[in-house]
């Protein structure tokens, strides 16, 4: 993570310092055929559908307590999408 990133992230508290990160919590990307992720991820791989969604071109999947995977539909932002949310000790 960038210092930028960091300090927008963490605060001022934790500003210069390392942030433990301890794992990944979400990971989300751009899918062209979002009900073909989500028989891929509940299908396939064997993932629950996570959280209610009131917005229909994203969905989350369970892989682990507390991890889940993001597909986007194409276009939502505009461009290529992947972002991470980190846990982080007391997160």
């Amino acid at each position: 993570m960038d210092r930028f990133a960091l300090d927008a992230v963490a605060g001022p508290a934790v500003a210069g310092e390392a942030l433990p990160i301890l794992g990944i919590a979400r990971v989300a990307f751009q899918s062209t055929d979002l009900e073909a992720s989500g028989k891929f991820y509940t299908g396939l791989l064997g993932c629950e559908a996570a959280f209610a969604q009131t917005n229909p071109a994203a969905a989350y999947f369970k892989i682990h307590d507390g991890q889940f995977v993001k597909p986007l539909e194409s276009g939502l932002l505009g461009t290529v999408t992947l972002h991470t949310a980190a846990i982080t000790p007391g997160h």
